[in-house]
């Protein structure tokens, strides 16, 4: 099961190195990495959701400017324990559910990274999240939407059971 998590994130970080900046709409671009860490977080638990965020924020931190070196790693790494500890309690059944996992998810890891990166200047946060992150939530919802359609769909209905199976 873990090599299949680790597998599914690295795919979805050559998708997100690669193939986003084309499907990028006025510069809002949506982000594969945490749609994945989302569910890897929600199948496994807050340790992998720990481990395997840390190392996918570590390889993003990498391929980005040096600036930010660990700042990806950290931010991963809070989204795959917080996520992961809601492994039990939420219910996974409701795609409402897990489309609010997703926001809440993608807007508390964007306003932390983008505090830590601006250095806790409050005007630039808020117009950075009204300008682009808004718009890459929703972005991303609607891809993830599409995602899960694609995995979830049986005889005509939508089954969020057939995207985490016991």
């Amino acid at each position: 099961m873990i090599v299949k998590h680790i597998g599914l994130l690295l795919l979805a970080f050559i998708i997100q190195s690669t193939v986003v900046e084309h499907i990028a709409i006025w510069g809002i671009k949506p982000d594969f990495i945490l749609i994945i860490l989302i569910y890897v977080s929600l199948r496994s638990g807050s340790l992998i959701g720990v481990i395997l965020g840390f190392s996918i924020g570590l390889l993003q931190d990498f391929y980005g400017p040096p600036a930010n070196l660990g700042l990806n790693a950290l931010c991963k790494s809070l989204l795959g324990f917080g996520v992961g500890i809601g492994k039990e309690g939420l219910y996974k059944d409701s795609m409402l559910v897990l489309m609010l996992t997703l926001v809440i998810s993608y807007i508390t890891h964007d306003i932390i990274y983008h505090i830590i990166d601006t250095r806790f200047t409050f005007d630039a946060v808020v117009s950075w999240f009204i300008g682009v992150s808004l718009p890459s939530v929703f972005y991303t919802v609607v891809l993830s939407l599409l995602l899960i359609y694609v995995f979830a769909f049986r005889r005509g209905q939508l089954h969020a059971k057939r995207l985490f199976p016991e």
